[in-house]
């Protein structure tokens, strides 16, 4: 069984009010603590996010807003903050840039405030650009057993490389699970290569003793004991100079990345034993159409959808818009996608104003469907793929749109473009854009140059 497929079916197993607790950071961090295990500091602040707000809870540390429901990075950002100048992700930006990325995150999105951790002094010369290592200790358990812990990984920043770049942006460092000892480093692009240096002149990596190692491990297991019955659970921890720091814990986590471990002899348990054993006491799976499961995956984000029709619409116009894409130059597709304007030019600004009530739920209904539908699909379905899907999706329905093309450079100098589109008021896809991307150009419907 893939790795893919074993994260799928992990997700059908277990108990629905533990995956659906996993699902929600805010409660899973208040259910964490009142077992006594530590989580970041919690702001409350005010909807939408501003800059004046951030200014009034911000810690010497700075802070990182994600927002309350999903699993893994998406969307989550750090801000700090030094004198006047303002940073996301490491990235100086001016207050302009802050508030558009303020906004953006918030559209759609309830956003949970936390500070910002700094590593121990044992890890801290493994951080890179304020980001602290992370530790994964993926826990499993059977039906009606103890938790227990299958592997523990060192996940580090990789200097020069994007943080989200799955092959090269990190490294993984496998720790033996009775010293607490790194093993080395490995980045996924080369496999076979184990690394003992971050870098040829940078800090070792392998022989590493991992602070408050045997503390994390006894509090994952007191956290997975906390959560209705699930298969297994990974959990993502800061190990900060006062103790391990719970971020958060995935029931769908990557199982690429947490059976990386076994490669190199340091795994507990692999994951197909504990499927196992749930699979003998699981209802049987009834067949299901691609479209119903579609389906069922985006009814679970607590936001139905009215009519399958749209699911089948979302995946048709993503593949369509793929298919467009590979056989055809941009500047052939660009002709259908009304007048190229510049991007502080009036008609844009109205072409995507507020509209009616109905057309704003309407917006919001694609750009969400679309977001879930992407991460299903067999194929490419990234930011430009999905803005094009949304434009003929509200074409359809007589919704003006604005499609915007940005391009910046990463932190390693190699250029980067995104795409995003915005209607009625409202973000569709591709939000937020980051950081580094500036706005070139963007799209209107024709007859709003008229």
């Amino acid at each position: 069984m893939s790795a893919r497929s074993a994260a799928l079916l992990v997700r059908e197993l277990g108990s629905p009010d533990g995956q659906a607790l996993l699902s929600d950071k805010r409660a899973l961090a208040e259910r964490l603590k009142a077992a006594g295990v530590c989580v970041p500091g919690t702001h409350t602040v005010r909807n939408p996010l501003c800059i004046e707000e951030l200014a009034r809870v911000i810690g010497p540390t700075g802070l990182v807003l994600k927002p309350r429901y999903g699993s893994g990075g998406r969307n989550v950002s750090a801000i700090t903050r030094s004198g006047d100048r303002w940073q996301i992700d490491g990235l100086d930006v001016d207050a302009g840039r802050l508030s558009e990325h303020l906004t953006q995150l918030s559209a759609g999105h309830e956003l949970i405030v936390q500070d910002r951790l700094v590593s121990a002094d044992g890890l801290a010369d493994l951080s890179w650009r304020g980001r602290a290592p992370v530790l994964r200790l993926a826990t499993s358990r059977i039906p009606a057993g103890p938790p227990q812990l299958d592997s523990a990984l060192l996940i580090l920043p990789r200097p020069g490389f994007k943080p989200r770049n799955f092959l090269n942006g990190q490294i993984y460092a496998p720790i033996d699970p009775d010293t607490g000892i790194a093993k080395g480093g490995v980045v996924l692009e080369s496999p076979d290569t184990m690394l003992d240096f971050r870098k040829v002149d940078g800090p070792r990596i392998s022989g590493r003793r991992v602070p408050f190692f045997a503390e994390a491990v006894r509090d994952a297991l007191l956290a997975m004991s906390t959560v209705p019955a699930v298969p297994a659970i990974h959990w993502d921890i800061v190990l900060t100079p006062m103790g391990p720091v719970f971020l958060e814990g995935n029931g769908n986590g990557n199982w690429i990345i947490a059976n990386l471990v076994g490669r190199y002899g340091a795994q507990v348990r692999p994951l197909a034993a504990t499927l196992d054993r749930w699979l003998e006491t699981a209802a049987p799976v009834r067949r299901r159409s691609a479209l119903a499961i579609l389906r069922d995956k985006w009814e679970r984000t607590g936001k139905p959808v009215r009519a399958s029709g749209l699911v089948l619409e979302a995946v048709l116009c993503l593949a369509l818009a793929r298919l467009i894409l590979m056989v055809m130059p941009f500047r052939k597709v660009a002709e259908h996608l009304g007048d190229l304007v510049a991007p502080d030019d009036p008609r844009a600004i109205a072409a995507a104003s507020v509209a009616p009530s109905a057309n704003a739920d309407t917006a919001a209904r694609i750009g969400r469907t679309l977001e879930t539908v992407a991460r299903w699909v067999p194929f490419r379905a990234v930011c430009l793929q999905q803005a094009l899907a949304g434009h003929a999706m509200l074409r359809r329905r007589h919704i003006p749109s604005v499609l915007h093309l940005g391009s910046g450079r990463d932190t390693d100098r190699k250029f980067m473009a995104h795409a995003w589109l915005e209607a009625a008021g409202l973000p569709v896809t591709g939000y937020p854009p980051a950081p580094q991307i500036r706005e070139v150009g963007c799209f209107i419907p024709a007859t709003a140059c008229r």
